[in-house]
């Protein structure tokens, strides 16, 4: 069960057992003012590259954050999350009364110290946040759920409608009244 006081909340679990699909269709089913950002991946046909991405929840532009060939050699590229990512960040205002997005927090941003620092402000001011965390071991993801007002639900194909449904439950009668109006 989730805690009221949560105001930071976590989804976490195994890679493709759908985190992100979670997000979207909890937004779809609430009628939200988000911010935020989102990383994702795009495959290139013709090389088996992967580029990943991240960009605004607000925006349809997209800067590159790794690139992956299909030999699994991995290149990130961290200055994107200091730069553009914080940029996204700087964007939320305490005052703004949106659902602030974080999809996903994962190890590519490991050494971007102005992006990690922009996402601990954001907890520690008590934004209401709806992200994925990546199941990675890293001291900065490991930081994150023993921060206050954080609560992290793991789910797994067997458990994401129950906690697709927890978490709605949740965001409607403890966050409803701040800034969510039913469709």
């Amino acid at each position: 069960m989730i805690p009221s006081a949560a105001t930071a909340l976590f989804i976490t679990g195994e890679r493709n057992v759908g985190k992100s699909t979670l997000i979207k269709r909890i937004c779809a089913s609430l009628n939200v003012n988000t911010k935020g950002f989102q990383t994702f991946s795009e495959i290139e046909n013709s090389t088996g590259k992967r580029t990943f991405y991240i960009k605004s929840f607000n925006s349809p532009e997209k800067k590159i954050i790794g690139q992956k060939n299909p030999d699994n050699n991995l290149e990130i590229f961290p200055d994107t999350f200091d730069s553009f990512g914080t940029e996204i960040l700087n964007l939320i205002n305490l005052n703004d009364n949106n659902l602030i997005i974080f999809d996903e927090i994962g190890r590519f941003e490991e050494t971007s110290l102005k992006f990690k620092n922009k996402i601990k402000d954001l907890i520690a001011d008590k934004h209401y946040i709806l992200g994925v965390l990546k199941k990675w071991d890293s001291p900065f993801l490991k930081m994150i759920p023993k921060m206050k007002g954080v609560f992290v639900l793991e789910i797994n194909k067997e458990n994401r409608e129950e906690k697709y449904f927890e978490i709605l439950k949740f965001i409607k009668n403890n966050w409803l009244n701040l800034f969510i109006e039913d469709k």
